[in-house]
């Protein structure tokens, strides 16, 4: 009897360790190839000069193309100064991925790839820099974060992000 009840044990034990594993968290992605563009205003910049990957009380403002991205800088009612601009996307390759990229940014920049900074243009720089995107198998978060520090905005990638992944999507949805 005692055998059985140790028996027992172990698979309850298997059973509730195995329940408490946690579960990676499911999303759905709708491929529209955009950008999801946000800022947070007033922001002064931290002292290194790298602006945050995130920032509490973002407002989102638009969805935009890849392709006319760089036209949000046109936006007068937007384009102040002291603001922290969020410019961000998900994409997705079927196997890893590297390419160059060039990135033009007005006044402070940084170009994330999940969570990790690929790209940074600081103030002493020319406003431009280049560097090697990589993108692992599966869906990547890419956001590139500009602080805007004398009122006027530009952005501009080249090559498109657009056109080196095969899908790109602005929104990114919990699935239950």
């Amino acid at each position: 009897m005692s055998k059985n009840i140790w028996q027992y044990c172990i698979i309850l034990g298997l059973l509730f360790s195995a329940c408490s594993i946690p579960v990676q968290k499911q999303y759905t992605y709708i491929p529209d190839g955009s950008w999801t563009v946000s800022y947070v205003r007033p922001y002064l910049l931290r002292p290194d000069g790298i602006p945050p990957l995130s920032a509490p009380n973002r407002t989102v403002i638009q969805t935009l193309p890849d392709d006319q991205v760089e036209l949000l800088w046109q936006d007068a009612e937007h384009a102040d100064s002291q603001t922290l601009w969020y410019v961000q996307t998900y994409v997705y390759v079927s196997r890893p991925v590297e390419f160059k990229i060039e990135m033009n940014a007005n006044d402070i920049g940084a170009l994330y790839v999940d969570k990790q900074i690929q790209i940074k243009i600081r103030d002493t720089d020319p406003n431009y820099a280049s560097g090697t995107i990589r993108l692992k198998t599966g869906w990547n978060t890419v956001t590139v974060v500009i602080w805007n520090n004398m009122g006027e905005m530009v952005l501009r990638l080249k090559p498109l992000l657009s056109t080196q992944v095969e899908k790109m999507a602005s929104q990114r949805i919990d699935t239950p």
